[in-house]
């Protein structure tokens, strides 16, 4: 049973897998279905509608229900009865329990690694910091104990001037401002999937929350084609000498780490990736040369990355300008990983950072028209202003940088259709390209034409990718989390 003959039923067609149906209702609705035999007559079970429910999970459960009926003689409608009788109590027993505020993150960031949510150990280490500094004296009480009004008097306490940042000296809006959000995410948790508690007493003051200025940093059309002739003639040695000889650069600016690094931010501008999913890059996910790709059913070179964030499987086609550069350090492969470390007893890993290329880049570079400075964050945002400018479509921006907002889902079978994501995208991406190299006319596009984005579509762009509401009042943007 695969996903694409099920998305292929019509009203009244089923698919039928020993027992589990997946059947197509009048409506086009598709519910899962278990077929089992009592006393010589067929019964029916409906337990889950698709794609809410993935084929794993079906199948899952029907395995549940097959052992159940030939162990116990439970038939599937009496083993959900017992099931959810089995989860009333264990909501009973955790309410019983009084689970903390502190209790409470253990469990969050243990269910965010057991279940690939998404989250680097780094941003887990960052949330609990967090949590523990702005929601200090909450952290031993009960859940239910903490009041709506309790979190909104300490949120306006922290951004007051009685409670002052030791680094700045002033209220600490932005640390207060993240607490509110995990503290928001953390009670959606409990309720959602704990079933702790009945309600979220962080909406109150999140709907509260002290605007910021919004920072839409990003490369003009110019400064991203110097950075791609940058990169392009970092590597000569007679440019690193007279560098060098400007007293722009010193001779260690250029060891064979900081080349890699320097790469990286090469794929980095043209992928739009973030810098995990460009640092961990492997050889065996890149399918470089006509004979790989070909291989894997695919007409157009790409490489397969799992996306930081959503944990999903994701194409990215390999242009002209990408190719070059793949091909570069294919030459000087020293480990299974595309930027490979050259720390002494690390040698097999991939490289933890790209940093330094970014320092020696922002030595070189003149002063930015849109950034104080040249970051990862850049690159990925000047990456879909050009996605934008080019298809005004901002589903299909997310198509492109990997960004999947709203729910998430948690359908693993993407994977088999990396390359046809890949070979969709081509076109696309060997445009922004173009654009952020300066080589339209080489590949015979003409962008002449193509407007600026509007404030309007700006401020949008930046919501989309940021998960924000904003409000705009000339131009100033503000934006406040929800």
């Amino acid at each position: 049973m695969k996903d694409s003959e099920i998305r292929k039923l019509k009203p009244s067609q089923q698919i039928t897998d020993n027992g589990l149906v997946a059947r197509c209702n009048g409506a086009g609705s598709i519910s899962w279905v278990m077929a089992f035999k009592i006393n010589g007559k067929y019964r029916r079970h409906s337990f889950a509608m698709y794609p809410d429910t993935s084929i794993d999970e079906a199948q899952a459960r029907a395995v549940s229900y097959r052992r159940a009926w030939k162990d116990e003689g439970i038939t599937p409608k009496e083993f959900d009865s017992v099931e959810t009788e089995k989860r009333e109590a264990k909501k009973k027993l955790e309410a019983d329990k009084a689970i903390t505020l502190r209790k409470l993150l253990d469990i969050y960031e243990e269910d965010r690694k057991n279940f690939g949510r998404g989250d680097a150990p780094k941003t887990l280490y960052d949330n609990r910091q967090t949590v523990l500094s702005v929601w200090e004296p909450f952290l031993d009480r009960p859940l239910q104990k903490i009041t709506s009004n309790d979190i909104l008097d300490h949120y306006r306490y922290w951004i007051s001037s009685q409670r002052l940042s030791k680094v700045t000296g002033k209220p600490a809006v932005a640390q207060a401002n993240k607490g509110v959000r995990i503290l928001k995410a953390l009670y959606n948790f409990a309720m959602t999937v704990e079933e702790l508690v009945d309600h979220n007493p962080a909406l109150k003051t999140s709907k509260r929350i002290t605007p910021i200025e919004s920072r839409k940093y990003t490369l003009l059309k110019e400064e991203s084609v110097e950075l791609f002739g940058w990169l392009g003639h970092v590597h000569d040695k007679q440019f690193q000498g007279e560098l060098i000889k400007q007293g722009t650069c010193t001779s260690n600016d250029f060891t064979p780490a900081r080349q890699i690094q320097l790469d990286a931010i090469g794929l980095l501008m043209l992928s739009g990736l973030r810098r995990n999913e460009v640092l961990e890059l492997a050889w065996d996910s890149v399918f470089l040369d006509e004979q790989d790709y070909k291989a894997e059913e695919s007409t157009v070179p790409f490489f397969h990355i799992v996306t930081s964030k959503q944990k999903r499987d994701f194409g990215v086609p390999i242009t002209k300008e990408m190719w070059g550069l793949l091909k570069g350090r294919q030459k000087q492969r020293t480990n299974d990983f595309v930027f490979p470390s050259l720390k002494k007893g690390f040698e097999d890993q991939p490289m933890s950072t790209e940093r330094g290329g970014f320092e020696i880049i922002n030595k070189i570079m003149p002063k930015l028209g849109k950034a104080p400075r040249l970051s990862a964050n850049v690159l990925r945002h000047t990456f879909a202003t050009n996605c934008y400018k080019i298809l005004r479509d901002y589903s299909k921006v997310d198509l492109m940088t990997g960004h999947i907002s709203g729910r998430r889902n948690t359908n693993t079978s993407t994977h088999v259709y990396v390359h046809t994501m890949a070979e969709d995208h081509m076109d696309w991406f060997q445009q922004v390209n173009a654009i952020l190299c300066g080589t339209e006319d080489q590949h015979g596009f003409d962008f002449d034409d193509i407007p600026e984005l509007t404030e309007e579509e700006e401020a949008e762009l930046f919501t989309a990718h940021t998960g924000t509401v904003r409000k705009q009042t000339g131009n100033r943007v503000t934006i406040t989390y929800e």
